[in-house]
């Protein structure tokens, strides 16, 4: 079971997370941005019990309305490093410099629900 303590302010997040033997922290920063669109930031630290911390930073934009625009998400110590930038017909996903070019889903690509929290 994961366990998540939470400490708010409008801007920024701060969690305290314990899942099984694993422990450590996350903060989630948001800002809109003066065009509308949305900036959100994930920093998360976990380590276990005299194990290396594992540190992942993802960081994620949005349009005005609420479509992705881009995402990027770096793990260390390991060093993985992955990025999707979403364009009108495709993703383009690199993970470690190797480039995947992914068709959309039917449907929407749409992240409304990431906007009601601070409009």
């Amino acid at each position: 079971m994961t366990t998540l303590l939470l400490l708010t302010a409008f801007n920024s997040t701060k969690l305290k997370v314990v899942s099984g033997e694993m422990t450590g922290e996350a903060t989630v920063q948001k800002r809109l941005l003066e065009n509308g669109s949305k900036y959100v930031r994930l920093d998360l630290s976990l380590a276990r019990s005299g194990a290396k911390t594992v540190n992942i930073v993802q960081e994620s934009t949005y349009s005005s309305d609420g479509t992705p625009v881009s995402q990027s998400q770096i793990v260390k110590p390991t060093g993985t490093s992955t990025t999707a930038v979403f364009g009108k017909k495709e993703v383009v996903l690199t993970t470690n410099g190797q480039e995947k070019h992914l068709a959309y889903p039917s449907g929407s690509i749409r992240a409304a629900s990431e906007f009601w929290v601070v409009r």
